[in-house]
């Protein structure tokens, strides 16, 4: 059976390019447009992992979703993984500090970021 991950993305065509691409490596992708849409649908979606852009508009950038992902004991065992749109010292701190699994730029290769989960998922 496929590993299913959620991709949290207001990006349309980000997002649908993240789930094209991890779908032709073997993977079931659910998709969100938002981090609030994405916390509601945990519980019935059940995902192995939640990949996310650190940035995002509205009331929850993905920095806090992950946050509330892996400090909650109830979501705490899914797996998160994050696109990280300004790679400098500070950003990268918040995001180990979320205690996110993975991270990756977001100006990344599509093959890379497979390889990235796939790695993320052996840890």
């Amino acid at each position: 059976m496929a590993k299913k991950i959620m991709v949290v993305e207001h990006n349309p065509e980000f997002q649908l390019k993240i789930k094209e691409t991890l779908e032709q490596a073997g993977y079931e992708v659910i998709t969100s447009k938002s981090g609030i849409n994405a916390l509601s649908r945990l519980e019935a979606e059940k995902p192995e992992m939640v990949l996310t852009t650190d940035t995002m508009p509205g009331v929850m950038t993905g920095l806090q979703l992950a946050h509330k992902i892996k400090f909650n004991p109830d979501t705490n065992h899914i797996l998160v993984f994050l696109l990280i749109e300004d790679w400098n010292p500070e950003t990268i701190q918040a995001a180990i500090r979320t205690g996110a699994e993975g991270y990756e730029t977001r100006s990344f290769d599509y093959l890379t970021l497979v390889a990235q989960v796939e790695t993320t998922f052996q840890s």
